[in-house]
């Protein structure tokens, strides 16, 4: 493992780091395809995976032609992770890149062949990227994942538990990956694995966090995403019990603004949820008693949704009108649980004393 590591540190170190050159809109993907695919008359399908919450891309197909095709749209932020695959049943996996603004190329080789059956795997797992070097990067990060494949496979046909094989495997290489943030200070990808997948597995420690943002370029720190992740450590290290609670303003479901310090002088529970949360439902009944036996604490339900009707529907059937609703209606890409609170998982409750102070940060409702 060792020796593995030592070889994809020095595969990660030998490439070439850019800034993206726009920091956001039109993309335009084009892929010519080998005649032994044989893929023309077939539709080839796109998905991305947002997790800024800030794309609105959906699924969408394209026809391949003359062992070619190409897709256009725009991008809201620097980057998205893109799926390219097929459904047809005698064609094989997907391929994922980091789609950019801009040009987009990529060639699909022939077929690669199964060393057990001598079956072609056809389909797109054997693509090459031409043009785009942060999607380059990104796929050299991809594939240190791929050095745990063969274990996944085998725990997955040996039944184990994923829940308790992935977190194991995942450390392993969680140090490559912090290597991999820390040694490529100019690029994007770089600020896009601290946000997106470091952060969470790092959360208990912020120092190290601090560290890895700290050495990115300027110019990378500048971009929304860098200024967004900015705040993020900065209330990990805000977010400790007895300190201070940021205010923050929100609409209430009539739109009337709402601040945290109009409750200062009582105790607050701040609740995350959403209509669309299965265990936040549940979690209505065991709230409604808290309520009865805690007068004195004012809750502050604040939703996670996106959509205000489904909001309002959900609080008159599930008679969840005993508390003061807001919300941003902006569903997970909330400011203030993303950005103010760094939840991650809902339901949450988050207790503010009398003060405004932090008592709780993750407050059981018993």
């Amino acid at each position: 493992m060792t020796k593995l590591c030592g070889f994809i540190s020095l595969l990660i170190i030998s490439i070439l780091f850019t800034l993206p050159s726009s920091a956001q809109g039109p993309f335009h993907i084009q892929v010519k395809i080998d005649t032994a695919q044989n893929f023309n008359g077939k539709y080839v399908y796109f998905s991305f995976v947002d997790y800024s919450n800030k794309n609105d891309l959906k699924e969408d197909s394209v026809l391949i032609n003359n062992n070619h095709f190409e897709y256009h749209g725009n991008l809201k932020t620097p980057g998205i992770l893109t799926n390219i695959y097929m459904k047809e049943k005698d064609v094989d996996g997907l391929f994922q890149f980091l789609l950019l603004p801009g040009v987009n190329k990529f060639y699909t080789h022939k077929p690669l062949f199964s060393e057990v059956t001598g079956k072609a795997i056809r389909g797109f797992t054997n693509m090459e990227i031409l043009e785009n070097k942060d999607a380059l990067i990104y796929n050299r990060y991809n594939s240190i994942y791929k050095v745990l494949l063969p274990e996944y496979i085998w725990a997955l046909n040996n039944k184990k538990e994923m829940n308790q094989v992935f977190p194991t495997l995942n450390k392993e290489f969680l140090p490559l990956r912090i290597a991999f943030a820390r040694l490529n200070p100019q690029s994007y990808t770089s600020l896009y694995v601290q946000k997106y997948f470091l952060f969470n597995e790092l959360e208990d420690k912020p120092d190290l966090i601090k560290e890895l943002y700290d050495g990115l370029s300027d110019a990378i720190k500048q971009l929304a995403e860098g200024q967004e992740l900015a705040q993020k450590i900065h209330s990990l290290f805000e977010l400790k019990q007895g300190a201070p609670v940021r205010d923050f303003t929100i609409k209430d479901i009539d739109g009337k603004i709402v601040k945290l310090s109009d409750f200062k002088g009582k105790k607050v529970l701040l609740e995350f949820w959403a209509s669309w949360c299965v265990p936040c439902i549940k979690n209505i009944p065991k709230l409604k008693k808290f309520a009865d036996n805690n007068p004195q604490v004012h809750i502050l339900a604040i939703s996670l949704d996106d959509n205000k009707e489904d909001w309002k529907k959900a609080i008159h059937t599930h008679n969840f009108s005993f508390v003061t609703h807001v919300s941003e209606l902006k569903g997970t890409g909330s400011d203030i649980s993303s950005l103010h609170f760094n939840v991650k998982s809902i339901p949450r409750a988050i207790l503010i004393d009398e003060d405004g102070k932090l008592e709780e940060l993750d407050y059981k409702i018993k």
